[in-house]
């Protein structure tokens, strides 16, 4: 498939993270659009305890290039 022949790299790359710390992953699986969820709820909290602007925006949408590192159940995490 050449979709999956384009991007080869980083699907190599991501699985060896993910097999590398699956023991560092919950049992408990939540999905992106409930993730979003739980950080836009609590940015307010963030926002007050650290005094900053907060913006949630998922992988896809991103354009820094720390979004590539996130991993399921783990999401990259940018204070500037």
């Amino acid at each position: 498939d050449e979709l999956l022949r384009d991007h080869s790299k980083f699907i190599n790359q991501t699985t060896s993270k993910i097999l590398k710390n699956i023991g560092k992953y919950s049992k408990h699986y939540i999905d992106i659009l409930e993730e979003n969820k739980i950080f836009n709820e609590i940015s307010p909290l963030i926002k007050k305890r650290f005094n900053c602007d907060v913006e949630v925006i998922i992988e896809i949408k991103s354009e820094h290039k720390k979004a590539s590192q996130a991993l399921p159940g783990r999401p990259a995490i940018v204070m500037e």
